[in-house]
């Protein structure tokens, strides 16, 4: 049974499902969240009943979504976890070619507990992993899929990237 759950770009969840994730989470599970455009119309409910002031298992605050016409790339040199290795050491990478044109910027306080285990080039985090009770949460700051024009989906590490990202969860 696997102990990991994935949110891709879900608008809102009722109060039982949050709920639900938040004994699965108490349980020892794992979450990997993509923060996508359906997101974006439902900012305050994120930050409001998922992130609660850093008492909730969102990582961070959702802030605004940022845009660059060339496309932001993750920079492989900022990955710094277990779960990235792999993209980090390889010289051969095609990582640091992904192309995002928009990206979740988020707001990071001392009290979230949230780390930021990669980067864009440009600084910001791309992906975030906070602990909340006995699981653990990682954060993408931009969606799994094609949509704000990714090319993440066409790179040739993206099923390896995913894989060790839900095995590390």
């Amino acid at each position: 049974l696997p102990y990991t759950t994935l949110f891709r770009s879900v608008p809102r969840l009722n109060a039982g499902q949050i709920e639900a994730v938040d004994r699965f989470l108490a349980g020892g599970g794992g979450l990997l969240i993509f923060a996508g455009e359906r997101a974006a119309s439902q900012k305050a409910f994120y930050n409001t009943e998922l992130y609660r002031n850093a008492r909730g298992w969102l990582p961070a605050q959702l802030g605004e979504i940022a845009a660059f016409k060339d496309g932001m790339q993750p920079e492989p040199s900022t990955f710094r976890h277990p779960a990235l290795e792999l993209f980090r050491a390889a010289p051969d990478g095609s990582m640091n070619q992904v192309r995002f044109s928009k990206w979740w910027k988020v707001l990071l306080d001392p009290k979230d507990r949230a780390t930021t285990i990669a980067m864009h080039s440009n600084g910001d985090p791309f992906l975030l992993e906070r602990p909340y009770k006995q699981g653990r949460v990682i954060l993408c700051t931009v969606p799994p899929d094609r949509r704000w024009d990714s090319t993440l989906p066409s790179a040739w590490e993206y099923p390896i990237l995913m894989h060790e990202l839900v095995s590390y969860l």
